[in-house]
């Protein structure tokens, strides 16, 4: 009888390997064939120039090397999602004409930036890379990509998967195609071989980062257009934040350096979207990496910014799911592209929220729902939820902003609930109460500009003591007391370390109240606009004003002797944010289901007061009359809160 047991659990056994192998064999065989349905779908779009691909293939499968075929697989059955536009060479004229006249310092832009800006690229011909790309262009990139990711010594900590995502694509948007590795491996390799041979990723960007940063980069958002190719880049440092982007990937990658770009598509702060490039650590941890700025990369650093949610660009799709099987236009336009990776929690704690989607029209069930910040032309949508009884569950999300539940209808966006706070994983909603209360108000916008006042007695600053910090609610014009009896030769405003540098006047006096007078001293006085340049600071006019494209910039004076330093008046570059005297201005509250008015009012004083207004209401004041720069607010103990 023992022994029947026995034989019978070694049958059980049997067939239970047997079972599992089964399993572990179908589980990779239906792998292999979904990688081979996708590598054969690559190649079928790839029409006539099919061969150019095959041949790409065919010579890595001959050369024996599995990593190589592997990577070239992993970039053809991505393929199909990349192209560039067929530009005319008038169009590109006039956008190489813009960049010089901007390298130069020229400003005579009107007619060029007019005639770029409102040409319809969206009409323009997209070519896409599996119809042109030839086996040569490819194989050379796979290749050098390769030889950098062997040779450098942290090669070993960065694996094959981020590798593939973060050192091997060819391209990074949709600029034309060059040969850009071979020209950046040229030119940044023999810099880069005499300044680092250790492992350290991080030690090896700052050194990139302070001598590639000698020729800056001159920030420019005056163009609207697609991207630019890489070989032009290379020697045009001129553009906005993505293209400081492009440029900081084409050198990384050049060199081995597993990079990719982040991005917040609205910043429910700022109502503005921002880019910024990253590399992975050996660690295995992401850290910002600002090529072309002082900021030096940090492990553990941030750029100060609120996010709300953050997005990876990668080259491969992600994955397929129930999200991409509804019809295209319930997706917004701003989540439909499928290779950006949600990387929220490399940059606040995860979480999962549960909001009330209560205001959902009647007959409507939609399954997905989107999570909106504002902008001045509406809200839009930065990320996406599934719907569950009535609630949209969103994870992710990052602390003490506001927010508003959105679905799609037939392409169309619809309101799905109330406005919230979102404080502590938990939402507050703004729901009007009763009109009961008495606001006074004093801006339109959060102050933005930050940073403080410093004195020295060495010109470099070395040896600087902070003698005031620029609040966040700093007023209209500031006169502040000092306490410091300490004397120093030199005083300076230095810019927040994530903030650029605007200041429109300063002003700086000693223990009896005399105004100090020196040499003006600034951090690169070749940098700035003859608009911008730090004299402005101190002549007198608040509308000039000193402002600087890299964050930690300064102005100040170099005086011919120490002093004490009583007091110092400032005027901030954004005042005509704060209420101006004879501005008309419009308020809203926002009633769940749209913006609605509290009527206009002109300002007779830097402050606008309005009666009967709605408790626990989402606000917005409107300047009529100038500016741009506008962002919701809450009220509450007799003041406004931007979030």
């Amino acid at each position: 009888m023992k022994n029947s047991v026995k034989i019978l659990k070694r049958i059980t056994m049997v067939l239970a390997l047997i079972v599992v192998g089964q399993l572990v064999y179908l589980t990779i065989s239906s792998v292999s064939r979904k990688g081979t349905r996708r590598l054969e779908k690559a190649l079928a779009f790839a029409g006539p120039n099919r061969k150019e691909l095959e041949m790409v293939l065919s010579h890595y499968k001959q050369g024996n090397d599995r990593e190589k075929y592997e990577a070239a697989c992993f970039l053809i059955e991505n393929m199909p999602a990349y192209f560039s536009y067929n530009y005319p060479q008038s169009i590109l004229d006039s956008i190489a004409t813009i960049n010089d006249l901007l390298l130069s310092g020229e400003t005579p832009l009107s007619g060029h930036l007019s005639r770029v800006n409102k040409f319809p690229y969206d009409n323009l011909d997209k070519i896409y890379d599996a119809r042109v790309i030839t086996s040569g262009y490819l194989i050379r990139n796979i290749d050098l990509a390769f030889k950098v990711w062997r040779e450098r010594p942290w090669g070993k900590y960065v694996g094959f998967d981020d590798f593939c995502e973060y050192i091997l694509p060819y391209r990074t948007k949709d600029e034309p195609l060059s040969d850009w590795r071979t020209l950046y491996y040229k030119r940044f390799m023999p810099l880069f071989d005499s300044l680092y041979q250790g492992t350290d990723i991080i030690e090896a960007c700052n050194l990139l980062n302070k001598n590639v940063a000698e020729k800056k980069w001159l920030y420019s958002d005056r163009l609207h257009i697609p991207h630019l190719s890489a070989s032009y880049l290379l020697d045009h440092w001129v553009g906005d934040c993505e293209d400081m982007c492009d440029v900081s990937l084409y050198i990384l990658r050049a060199l081995g350096i597993p990079a990719a770009t982040d991005t917040y598509l609205r910043s429910p702060n700022t109502i503005y979207s921002h880019y910024w490039p990253m590399v992975l650590d050996t660690t295995g941890l992401w850290v910002p990496c600002f090529v072309f700025e002082e900021n030096s990369p940090v492990r553990g650093g941030t750029d100060g910014r609120k996010k709300g949610k953050v997005y990876r660009f990668a080259y491969s799709e992600q994955p397929d799911d129930s999200f991409w099987d509804q019809p295209e236009e319930n997706i917004p336009s701003e989540l439909r592209n499928r290779t950006i990776r949600d990387v929220t929690t490399d940059y606040c704690s995860p979480n999962e929220i549960a909001v009330d989607c209560n205001l959902i029209l009647p007959g409507d069930r939609p399954e997905w729902a989107y999570l909106g910040v504002f902008t001045t032309s509406g809200w839009v949508p930065v990320a996406s939820a599934k719907m569950k009884k009535g609630k949209a569950v969103f994870r992710n999300l990052e602390n003490d902003l506001i927010y508003i539940p959105l679905y799609m209808k037939q392409g169309k966006q619809e309101i799905a609930g109330f406005p919230f706070q979102l404080t502590e994983d938990t939402c507050r909603y703004l729901k009007p109460q009763a009109f009961d209360t008495r606001m006074t108000l004093y801006r339109k916008y959060p102050l933005i500009n930050k940073g403080c006042i410093e004195g020295a007695n060495r010109p470099d600053f070395s040896d600087a003591d902070t003698l005031y910090a620029i609040p966040k609610v700093a007023a209209k014009s500031n006169s502040v007391s000092l306490t410091s009896e300490k004397p120093y030769r030199y005083v300076r405003y230095v810019s927040d370390p994530y903030f650029f540098g605007n200041m429109a006047e300063l002003e700086f006096f000693d223990c009896e109240g005399r105004l100090l007078k020196g040499a003006v001293i600034s951090a690169r006085p070749s940098l700035f606009k003859p608009d911008y340049v730090p004299e402005n600071a101190f002549d007198k006019d608040p509308a000039t004003y000193f402002s600087c494209t890299v964050h930690l910039d300064w102005t100040g004076l170099a005086f011919a002797e120490p002093h004490t330093i009583g007091s110092v008046f400032f005027i901030l570059v954004n005042d005509d944010n704060f209420i101006r005297e004879g501005d008309v201005y419009e308020l809203f509250f926002f009633s769940g289901r749209e913006w609605i008015s509290l009527g206009e009012r002109e300002a007779t004083s830097d402050t606008l007061v309005y009666n009967h207004v709605p408790g626990e209401a989402l606000f917005w004041l409107k300047n009529k009359t100038r500016g741009v720069q506008e962002q919701i607010f809450m009220y509450k103990d007799g003041k406004q809160f931007f979030m």
